[in-house]
């Protein structure tokens, strides 16, 4: 630390003549004497000002941004060493351990960094996640509560202690956990589908269902739906025997994902098992009209086709499926070369897998 030197003392204003002419006169001896004893044998050495210590946490910042993160771990520990931020060092270097997949290392480096500084939020959490990955429920919960308890709007944390909860099979914790997660941030979607997993688990369909319906509501009312929770709720009122509301917020879900085919695909089974295929059809065609490129839609109503004795329809949806990259047509084809040889139609069935590129 530097400070500065104070109470320097000050000469009186007022001396004798007398003690003026003996200052005077003991000056002149003092310099005279140390020019006739001084050793000019030897060289007066220069003062030389201490070197600069090294920005080690620089160092470490500029490898990191490189992705050299081994040569970052050592600037960082240097870092530590010297003790420069010896927290936050100690947190980079287990940043970058994380990144080299030294999880163990970088455990220990977060918990060098929280007996640093007992307050550190981000240690706590990412240590809490390592702990968490590693399968060790208790030790993550304790740093995911001190999380909890530093942050006041951390839901992450309070999400986590509520699946660790259910994890360990205990429902009523994880619901607690839950609904702080919720009552942080009402829009927390893995904290609110928990909740209803928590209650299918315990059989309680009804309860699981009413629970999407208020935060549906809720959404609605903030302007913030959500396609997955819609689904979701379409899922439990199909559960409990609502088809029609299913197939309602279904299309509802389409509506706001427009990039998801989840909810053509389900509107499509539930129609399917139902004993409407014409209408499964139907859906997943207008699925198609939305956007004619996703291939599990092209692939699914190949499936129906076929289901329905057009052989020849099926194939040219899974063709255009199989076309589009999609794992379903890939397979759709597949079997349908399979079906072909059970009937023993060989020429429909090699045609199918020339198509694939394959030869049997």
């Amino acid at each position: 630390m530097n400070g500065n030197m104070t109470g320097q003392s000050r000469k009186p204003w007022l001396r004798t003549f007398w003690r003026r002419a003996t200052m005077a006169g003991m000056i002149t001896l003092l310099t005279s004497g140390c020019a006739l004893l001084r050793d000019y044998s030897r060289l007066e050495e220069e003062p030389v000002a201490p070197a600069p210590s090294a920005d080690w946490i620089a160092r470490g910042d500029s490898a990191y941004e490189r992705e050299e993160f081994a040569q970052a771990v050592v600037w960082y520990r240097e870092a530590a060493r010297h003790g420069q931020q010896e927290a936050v060092a100690w947190f980079n270097a287990a940043n970058a351990m994380v990144r080299l997949d030294r999880n163990g290392e970088a455990a220990e480096a977060y918990r060098r960094s929280v007996r640093a500084a007992p307050g550190f939020l981000k240690a706590h959490q990412n240590l809490a996640a390592l702990y968490h990955l590693d399968g060790k429920p208790a030790d993550a919960a304790r740093h995911y509560e001190i999380a909890a308890r530093l942050d006041g709007t951390d839901a992450n944390a309070r999400y986590r202690l509520g699946e660790l909860a259910d994890q360990l099979g205990d429902g009523a914790e994880a619901l607690r956990w839950y609904d702080q997660a919720l009552a942080v941030d009402a829009s927390h979607e893995a904290a609110a589908s928990g909740k209803a997993r928590i209650h299918l688990a315990a059989g309680d369909t009804a309860a699981a269902l009413a629970w999407m319906e208020r935060y549906n509501a809720d959404a609605l009312r903030a302007s913030r739906p959500a396609g997955w929770a819609l689904m979701l709720q379409a899922d439990l009122a199909i559960a409990s025997g609502q088809r029609e509301e299913g197939l309602r917020l279904y299309r509802e879900a389409a509506t706001l994902t427009a990039d998801d085919a989840r909810p053509w695909l389900r509107m499509a089974r539930v129609l399917r098992d139902a004993g409407a295929p014409l209408e499964a059809g139907i859906a997943l065609r207008q699925g198609l009209a939305a956007d004619s490129s996703r291939g599990e839609l092209w692939a699914a109503l190949g499936a129906l086709r076929l289901e329905g004795g057009d052989p020849l329809g099926a194939r040219e949806a899974l063709v255009r499926a199989f076309r589009l990259g999609s794992i379903e047509g890939l397979q759709g084809l597949e079997m349908l070369a399979d079906w072909h040889e059970r009937r023993h139609e060989g020429a429909a069935a090699r045609a199918i897998r020339g198509i694939l590129g394959l030869r049997k």
